[in-house]
């Protein structure tokens, strides 16, 4: 499908193209799928029931797997074709994945369960863009169905985007370089960018990539409000230790991520 037409959709989208065959190294962590486990089982504790799921922002398909492996009927859809290539290379090839912006859905049908985790709602630029993600969800969720998705804290840009991190191996040097305020505000932007240097042997020299990553800060009642207009009605919000851990409340200058969990209101909307 075509993307909504802005400069920041087609901006995610050669980032994480740029990225993708390098995600999964850089991102490599050994808690990753203990940790999906727990959001899954963080969904049942809130109430889901059911086994279709749609991954808003699935990249490589590394949350996809580990609910496959729970018995889970997935969709996957992503802004990036080049991170939804990776993910067809390692997933079943029955399941579908779609490139897609998550502020303008396709028709998918009903699900059990959408989530969106790994910040990808942290790339939309406004309030405006919230509504827009969170009325489609709610256009894919079926009658007592559970949205669950991160966003990143205060914590989080005042550490990851305002500091350096190298990871590097003997054919691979990654360095994310972050440039924002460690006193970051409430709603703030926030930019880094990803330089990888990859050895080529055969070359017998490096090849480099860049891929820029600009963010906003959602403050809470933001996201509520967003959520509420779109008929949807938060149930949790917990917060995310740097060890993935998830605890009962958030704090945002302790917790790297927060945790929300809503569902449908059957209120009026407003």
């Amino acid at each position: 499908m075509a993307l909504v037409d802005d400069r920041g959709a087609a901006e995610v989208a050669n980032s994480y193209d740029a990225l993708a065959p390098h995600y999964d190294a850089f991102t490599e962590h050994p808690n990753y799928g203990t940790w999906v486990r727990s959001l899954e089982a963080l969904a049942r504790r809130h109430g889901l029931s059911g086994r279709r799921v749609l991954d808003l922002g699935c990249g490589t398909g590394s949350s996809l797997l580990p609910l496959l492996e729970l018995g889970y009927e997935v969709v996957g859809c992503d802004v990036s074709p080049g991170m939804l290539k990776h993910a067809a290379s390692k997933l079943p090839a029955d399941v579908p994945l779609l490139v897609a912006d998550m502020r303008e859905l396709p028709e998918l049908g009903l699900f059990d369960l959408i989530w969106a985790v790994n910040d990808g709602l942290n790339y939309l630029r406004d309030a405006d863009d919230l509504r827009r993600t969170f009325l489609g969800a709610a256009g894919c969720l079926r009658s007592g169905g559970i949205l669950l998705f991160d966003v990143n804290t205060l914590a989080a840009y005042a550490t990851l985007f305002a500091a350096t991190r190298i990871r590097e191996s003997e054919a691979l040097f990654m360095a994310w370089v972050g440039s924002g305020d460690e006193t970051p505000r409430a709603g703030q932007l926030a930019e880094a960018r990803l330089e990888v240097f990859e050895r080529d042997a055969l070359a017998g020299a490096w090849r480099r990539s860049t891929s820029h990553h600009r963010q906003r800060h959602h403050p809470l009642a933001e996201i509520v409000d967003a959520l509420t207009t779109a008929g949807l009605r938060m149930l949790a919000v917990h917060g995310l230790t740097e060890d993935a851990v998830i605890d009962e409340t958030v704090d945002e200058h302790r917790h790297s991520k927060a945790i929300l969990v809503a569902t449908q209101d059957h209120r009026e909307r407003r």
